[in-house]
């Protein structure tokens, strides 16, 4: 995700790139979700503005944050700072719910991010010294903070099938990213129209839309 979003940087409005991936994602999820929506109805009915919650900070608001961010700090940093996700939300955790870490837990967070910072420095972790801090790693950091909420509210999700939970939770991030590109569509000097889009920008749309969205989500 990160390094996709970051090839288009320049060619395509972060909030474009998110709202044509949340519709998509949505319109690709709607033909294997509607038997368990059906299913679900009652429930769904009752809980949709939770359910679509989810999806306006976990999907919509987590995305545009860390698109913004990449357009104003590089993909190395991007990436470092995302691996802190799984220690804030072992922190969180431990923080609202109690929930202490195990041995293995804490092991897992620390290959995780000796793997991303050996991957993204090239294998040169001196590189973090060299690091240029700016506005875009903190909209990073604020990205990986709303996908911790996100994934400590999921402690509260309603009882529904994973696919009846993806349609809704991606239409409200679809709703959300409309939106925000009516709001602030070209905003940070970038293109807002898909009229001249690069084949480069059209690749990218489609992978965001699929594999972030869809089977990393699964």
């Amino acid at each position: 995700n990160l390094v996709a979003a970051k090839l288009v940087v320049g060619e395509i409005s972060p909030f474009l790139l998110l709202a044509c991936r949340c519709v998509l994602a949505t319109l690709f999820i709607m033909p294997f979700s509607y038997r368990h929506l059906r299913d679900d109805w009652e429930t769904v009915r009752r809980t949709w503005p939770m359910l679509m919650a989810y999806g306006i900070i976990g999907y919509a608001l987590f995305n545009v944050l860390l698109y913004i961010g990449l357009t104003m700090t590089t993909a190395v940093n991007s990436a470092i700072e995302q691996a802190s996700l799984p220690m804030l939300i072992l922190g969180a955790n431990f923080l609202v719910f109690k929930v202490r870490a195990t041995l293995i837990q804490i092991i897992g967070v620390l290959l995780a991010i000796s793997g991303v910072i050996l991957t993204a420095t090239h294998g040169d972790p001196l590189r973090l010294l060299r690091m240029d801090i700016n506005l875009g790693d903190g909209c990073v950091i604020l990205a990986c903070l709303a996908y911790t909420g996100y994934t400590l509210a999921l402690r509260f999700r309603p009882k529904v099938h994973i696919f009846s939970f993806m349609a809704v939770s991606f239409s409200g991030a679809a709703m959300a990213s409309i939106v925000m590109l009516a709001l602030f569509g070209g905003g940070l000097g970038q293109v807002a129209t898909l009229a001249d889009a690069s084949p480069t920008v059209w690749a990218v749309i489609a992978y965001v839309a699929i594999f972030p969205s869809m089977f990393s989500q699964i």
